[in-house]
C-alpha cells in the first residue's frame, strides 16, 4: 500500500463529520479514552481524498491510544484559516510523548516504538499522504504533555 499509493481522488468533504467518524470508532474499542473534538465551523467542506484521510487520522489516533495504553484523553481541534486558506488538525494525546532520540526519524519508514508489535509505517504513510495532498504533518514539540501531531491542508 506504501509503495503504490493511487492518485488521490479529491472530493468535497466534511472534515469535522469524517474526524467524529473515526474517533468514534476507536473510542468504542478503547472506552477509557476520553475524545475531546473541537471545531471552529461543524460544517466546514474541504477538497480532499477521504479514504487516504481516514488512513492518516486512524493512525494517528491509534498510535495515541497505545500510547496512553488506552486510558487517558484524546483531542482533536479543527480550525481555518481565512487568511491563508489553511485547515489545521491538531491531534493531541495524553500519553508519555515521544522520545527525543525518535523524533527526527518520525516519518521514515520502519521507523517504530513498539518493538515488534509495529511495523513502523503508519507514520511515514501518513506524511506520504498529506504530502501528496499539498500539505504538511509534523510533531507540535511546543506541548508539554503527551504527543501532538500538527495536520495543515
Amino acid at each position: 500500500k506504501f509503495a503504490r499509493l493511487p492518485e488521490p481522488l479529491f472530493e468535497p468533504i466534511e472534515i469535522h463529520r469524517l474526524l467524529c467518524q473515526i474517533a468514534t470508532l476507536y473510542q468504542n474499542t478503547y472506552s477509557d479514552i476520553q475524545v475531546d473534538i473541537t471545531t471552529d465551523d461543524e460544517t466546514r467542506v474541504i477538497e480532499a481524498d477521504s479514504d487516504r484521510l481516514r488512513t492518516v487520522f486512524s493512525n494517528l489516533i491509534l498510535n495515541a491510544a497505545q500510547a496512553m495504553n488506552g486510558s487517558g484523553t484524546l483531542s482533536i481541534s479543527q480550525t481555518f484559516s481565512e487568511e491563508d486558506q489553511r485547515l489545521q488538525i491538531m491531534v493531541h494525546d495524553s500519553g508519555p510523548g515521544i522520545a527525543p532520540e525518535i523524533q527526527d526519524r518520525l516519518f521514515l519508514p520502519y521507523a517504530t516504538t513498539k518493538g515488534s508489535s509495529g511495523t513502523g509505517l503508519g507514520l511515514a504513510l501518513a506524511h506520504r499522504i498529506i504530502t501528496e495532498m499539498g500539505g504538511t504533518i509534523e510533531l507540535d514539540l511546543e506541548v508539554s504533555q503527551g504527543a501532538c501531531f500538527k495536520v495543515e491542508l
